[in-house]
């Protein structure tokens, strides 16, 4: 295959991924954080725009300093071709992806909280009121809780993303 097609395939993969995750992890922070819908989608597509950024660094930065043979495997695996074997190296790679993902989310999160209630002070400043015009359930909820919400989030999506690509693999989609 080409290397511009293979490109091309890996980008509309991780586009569709990326879909698939924003639209997953909206749905459970909208219903287990009780965003409003707009608050949702905008935290689950700043994530993972976030996440996947970090990701392609470094992936990059892996890559760059790999062997061949890892890296013939590694663009086999991205590529979704078929690999009879179980690889070391295909479950490293999705395991380490899957941490730094989470790490960046719940990161992410916390820089959320800070921004909103940064907005929401100074909003309050300019309106001459002493309470916020509208009060954040989120805020009010334990740090436990909040992780054991984003990790169900990011383990539901990226379980239904290795589903898919489970099936592309199979089925050579």
């Amino acid at each position: 295959m080409e290397p511009n097609i293979l490109i091309a395939r890996i980008l509309l993969n991780r586009l569709l991924y990326l879909l698939i995750s924003i639209y997953i992890e909206a749905f459970i922070l909208r219903r287990n954080l009780r965003f409003t819908p707009r608050e949702s989608v905008q935290y689950a597509s700043v994530m993972n725009l976030f996440a996947e950024i970090i990701g392609c660094f470094v992936f990059f930065s892996i890559f760059s300093g790999a062997s061949r043979e890892f890296q013939a495997g590694l663009m086999l695996y991205l590529g979704r071709y078929p690999i009879n074997l179980v690889s070391f190296n295909r479950l490293y790679v999705t395991v380490f992806y899957f941490v730094l993902y989470l790490l960046v989310k719940l990161q992410g999160f916390e820089i959320f909280r800070i921004l909103v209630s940064q907005e929401e002070n100074s909003g309050a400043e300019i309106e001459g009121s002493k309470s916020p015009s509208r009060a954040y359930p989120i805020f009010f909820q334990g740090i436990v809780s909040r992780f054991r919400t984003i990790l169900r989030a990011h383990t539901v999506s990226y379980l239904v993303n290795l589903f898919i690509i489970l099936f592309q693999t199979e089925f050579q989609i």
